[in-house]
């Protein structure tokens, strides 16, 4: 919500909203596409279709239940997505003309739409093991991202969310969380060349941003095949909507603000680029450390959906959904 009114832009753009809006906690005045301010995005919307998924299902998530209640935002003629990318669309209209959530995902390509939803996993799944909680964040990306760097991707995210909501109250340690995370994702995709790069993040958080931001594009360019701003912007050089590039910004964007979450949004928009989506996941990540507490009040009370679904309702679904899965005791069905 806090990024899409400004993604896509600059990164001299980004950090001057950044000082303008982010920091000062302020509401503003930028909004795209013709869209009401304060609308949140695909990214929100995907994630709480998950929320939903599991109180539709009395404490059950099923995946494909989850691809279907998806797909309804989808719907031809009534789209109710809201800045969604290709790869989900594509996903999507496949299901829409009869095809199973097995199958519909799109096998190629590196983006980022799966991990953009995947910290809610971490929380709601707090009860399950970290083997079944990788499990279900690869089978959950692969409804829409079905090739292997999306969907470790959308492990590490889910990985971090979990570590970062059971250690909530307790100091957190940047070596053993992303070791934590690592292991996870080796665990999944034992070839996967990931965990390297989050091992790299433990150097990473201590280069200030430019540098940083530079690193962490190049190994989303040379070792996930991802596409750069520069592609579609000439000599724009932000981060871009590769699953991997945007996964390790928002992980470094915690663990340079882990007790804070304005500072955490406020580094993830600072990038620029496709900030909606760096901040989505690193606002989950550090929302599931923060707590709804952490999250300034007026930036909660501006948030809706066309109108609906605005942070009372949010609150109210979110509570009865943890009353059923009593310590994220969460059914799954694959």
């Amino acid at each position: 919500m806090l990024g899409l009114p400004i993604e896509g832009n600059s990164r001299k753009l980004c950090q001057q909203y950044v000082a303008d809006v982010v920091l000062p906690v302020k509401t503003t005045n930028y909004h795209r596409h013709g869209w009401t301010l304060w609308q949140y995005s695909d990214d929100t919307q995907q994630s709480r279709e998950m929320y939903l998924t599991v109180l539709q299902g009395r404490g059950r998530m099923d995946a494909q239940v989850y691809a279907l209640r998806t797909a309804l935002l989808f719907q031809p003629g009534a789209y109710r997505v809201m800045g969604y990318g290709k790869t989900s669309a594509t996903a999507m209209q496949a299901i829409w003309a009869g095809a199973h959530y097995t199958e519909a995902g799109v096998k190629s390509g590196n983006g980022n739409g799966s991990a953009m939803r995947s910290a809610c996993l971490g929380v709601l799944l707090s009860g399950k093991s970290k083997a079944e909680l990788v499990q279900t964040a690869r089978v959950m990306s692969s409804i829409t991202h079905a090739s292997l760097g999306p969907m470790d991707a959308a492990a590490a995210v889910a990985l971090a969310a979990r570590y970062a909501s059971v250690t909530r109250n307790l100091p957190l340690h940047p070596e053993h969380f992303i070791e934590y995370i690592a292991s996870g994702v080796a665990a999944g995709n034992p070839k996967s060349k990931l965990p390297a790069f989050l091992h790299e993040l433990l150097l990473l958080r201590h280069q200030p941003l430019e540098e940083a931001a530079a690193r962490i594009t190049e190994i989303g360019i040379k070792d996930n095949k991802e596409r750069t701003w520069r592609d579609a912007q000439p000599g724009v050089n932000c981060i871009f909507v590769g699953a991997w590039q945007t996964t390790l910004w928002a992980l470094w964007c915690f663990l340079t603000s882990t007790d804070s979450y304005v500072g955490c949004i406020a580094a993830a928009i600072a990038a620029g680029g496709d900030v909606d989506t760096t901040a989505a996941i690193a606002g989950g990540i550090s929302g599931a450390r923060a707590g709804a507490a952490g999250v300034p009040e007026l930036w909660k009370s501006c948030l809706h959906d066309l109108q609906e679904w605005s942070y009372p309702q949010l609150l109210e679904m979110g509570r009865k959904v943890f009353a059923l899965v009593d310590g994220g005791k969460v059914e799954v069905a694959l």
